[in-house]
């Protein structure tokens, strides 16, 4: 999940002084996915130890989040607003080069997680370090001997009880699809755009097996499969693609086409791609992107002149339902004509 386009509307790495000053200027609370730590410790061993690697490590174990790191100082006088005003960045240096930081919060943390992300953020008197942390597939995480884990918007030893339910938990592999733009042609009175879909899998330990795929549009387009990419047989939506394995490092490119004129073009410049997927123990997930064609009117090839926009970005079906305010009753409804 990308937390840093939550709380800030924008990505991590892009993140600014004048955006962390913006929101402290309101009064923020510590939440689930939110933890703020001033920087006003000397020993930089001991923020390593009492600080990040404990919060990281309660993020991982439970549903990720937003770790600042130069926070303006808790107001104790003001319990419900306690965070609001001057920034405390660090100098320069003091927690080690970025690379560096990454390493001692992975090699303190077992087993050593994945999906710590990083953006120490320029002021003209220090850093501030903002940590981006998603949910681990590999939890339970402990540092030092010590699970951690977030309870009411703090971090706190584990239970007994939390640490069993994580390791006997139901886990799947980490799959998602992402999709390339590769070129175009004009052919007498139809545009064909070349495209692939690629399947990743980010778990280290599991494989997705079984995995099924559909690849649909919305515009002015419709769709040729391979391999032959037959025009008669165009549609907006393709049938279901399995693969039986899909590992880490071995990505799965699946190639298609999609028709077009550019008269259509010209009425309709804006075209939806949805990917949907879904697999063996792996729920449903969907990806969206919006592609601006209307630079290929005179262009022989798309090449650097479309624009691609990532609109949904790999999200569980139940997560896109309650992001567009879709409750189980109004699917239930749509799908299956039932009312309530």
């Amino acid at each position: 999940m990308n937390y840093s386009q939550i709380y800030f509307q924008k990505d991590l790495d892009v993140l600014t002084a004048e955006d962390l000053i913006y929101f402290f200027s309101t009064p923020q609370k510590e939440t689930q996915f939110l933890e703020f730590k001033s920087s006003r410790e000397r020993n930089p061993n001991k923020v390593f130890s009492n600080t990040l690697k404990p919060g990281i490590c309660s993020f991982l174990n439970s549903e990720g989040g937003i770790l600042i790191y130069g926070a303006p100082k808790e107001n104790k006088k003001n319990p419900d607003n306690p965070f609001q005003g001057e920034i405390e960045p660090y100098e320069n240096g003091f927690l080690g080069e970025h690379d560096t930081i990454i390493r001692k919060i992975s090699g303190g943390i077992v087993p050593m997680p994945v999906g710590v992300r990083l953006k120490e953020v320029e002021f003209p008197d220090g850093f501030v370090g903002v940590f981006e942390i998603q949910q681990s597939q590999t939890k339970p995480h402990q540092t030092d001997n010590v699970y951690q884990i977030r309870i009411d918007g703090q971090k706190t030893p584990a239970p007994h009880y939390l640490i069993e339910a994580m390791m006997k938990r139901i886990t799947f592999p980490d799959i998602k699809a992402y999709l390339k733009i590769d070129s175009a042609i004009h052919q007498k009175e139809n545009t064909f755009i070349f495209f692939n879909v690629y399947l990743i899998n980010f778990s280290p330990f599991q494989n997705g097996k079984k995995i099924r795929i559909r690849i649909g549009v919305a515009g002015s387009v419709f769709l040729l499969k391979a391999p032959e990419f037959d025009i008669k047989k165009r549609r907006k939506s393709l049938d279901f693609e399995e693969f039986q394995t899909v590992t880490l490092g071995e990505p799965i490119q699946i190639s298609h086409q999609m028709i077009t004129s550019l008269r259509a073009l010209q009425e309709e410049p804006k075209i939806e791609i949805i990917i949907t997927f879904h697999g063996e123990n792996i729920p449903a997930r969907l990806t969206s992107y919006i592609l601006d064609a209307s630079n290929l009117m005179n262009a022989e090839s798309l090449s650097q002149k479309s624009s691609l926009k990532l609109e949904v970005n790999n999200m569980f079906f139940s997560d896109y339902q309650n992001s567009i305010g879709v409750s189980h009753e109004e699917a239930l409804k749509k799908s299956l004509g039932i009312d309530f």
